[in-house]
């Protein structure tokens, strides 16, 4: 949330890229999208879930924007 406003973003212009279940919570609450990193099962609510950003594309990230609100 910080950092969307130091670059003047609005959230859902966000996406996070997130490993811990508190930050996938907070940008959730700030209606960002998120993409969880890890494993599935220690990041409950993430709409998104990749093993690491090999699995995952820019594009595929610039997708999800406003998508998982």
């Amino acid at each position: 949330v910080k950092a969307a406003e130091l670059l003047d973003t609005a959230a859902a212009d966000c996406v996070v890229l997130e490993d811990a279940i508190a930050g996938v919570q907070a940008a959730l609450a700030a209606g960002m999208g998120v993409v969880g990193l890890g494993a599935a099962a220690h990041l409950p609510g993430a709409p998104i879930v990749v093993k690491d950003l090999s699995a995952i594309t820019v594009a595929e990230i610039g997708a999800l924007k406003n998508k998982y609100r």
